[in-house]
């Protein structure tokens, strides 16, 4: 789930502590990639380079440097359940739990929202049961092999998904984007522990995920 675009300014701003953190680390990851490439870097890799410098300098304050930047990164990636401060929003906006959005190619917005975590079909986090082989039964078939895969493995032979331990590690904490429509009217958060008792529905494989990447069961 490594992302391939360098941390901005406008991004470090949308995003929770815990996930500036994971990008600052992605992000040098990306920038040791290109120099070891050892191809120049155009004129607009080089203007991102010098603003993750500002990033890191605005945000986490290491002294300047990447590698101070990093076991800031390391120290706090296990971050205790719950634990408030990493929780917080860079923007000092309220938090919110996890929630699932809607890509879109529309023009004038933005395809992936920042802080969000693209799970399709061209991830690998994708629903591998496709709406043309089970129709409605889709989601609540991938509910079920997440919840069962590992008590009725002979149910799914062949089926090659990502484990429960990675689910939260990549995406925990992170909203989901799919392309699959939001519901009209208030749109309750299956990340929520009350999401059950104000009668949530998945109606994507994404409310799935959400769910068990933040604690819950499928």
């Amino acid at each position: 789930m490594t992302t391939v675009r360098p941390l901005l300014e406008e991004e470090a701003r949308a995003l929770t502590r815990f996930q500036l953190m994971e990008r600052i680390a992605e992000t040098h990851e990306y920038w040791e990639r290109r120099f070891r490439s050892g191809r120049a870097l155009t004129r607009g890799e080089l203007a991102a380079e010098a603003e993750f410098s500002v990033v890191l300098f605005e945000y986490v304050r290491p002294g300047g440097s990447v590698a101070a930047a990093l076991r800031f990164v390391q120290e706090g990636r296990h971050r205790p359940a719950g634990d408030d401060y990493w929780n917080q929003r860079v923007d000092g906006s309220p938090a919110r739990p996890p929630r699932r959005v809607q890509r879109t190619r529309i023009r004038g917005t933005r395809g992936l929202p920042y802080g969000s975590k693209l799970v399709d079909r061209t991830t690998e986090y994708g629903n591998p049961f496709t709406v043309e082989e089970y129709g409605d039964r889709a989601v609540p078939e991938f509910r079920g092999f997440v919840r069962d895969r590992g008590t009725d493995r002979d149910r799914w032979p062949g089926i090659q998904y990502p484990s429960t331990a990675q689910i939260v590690a990549d995406l925990s904490g992170w909203d989901l984007a799919c392309w699959c429509q939001i519901p009209d009217g208030p749109y309750v958060s299956p990340a929520r522990p009350d999401a059950f008792a104000l009668g949530h529905v998945d109606r994507c494989h994404a409310d799935v995920l959400l769910r068990v990447s933040n604690g819950g069961k499928p």
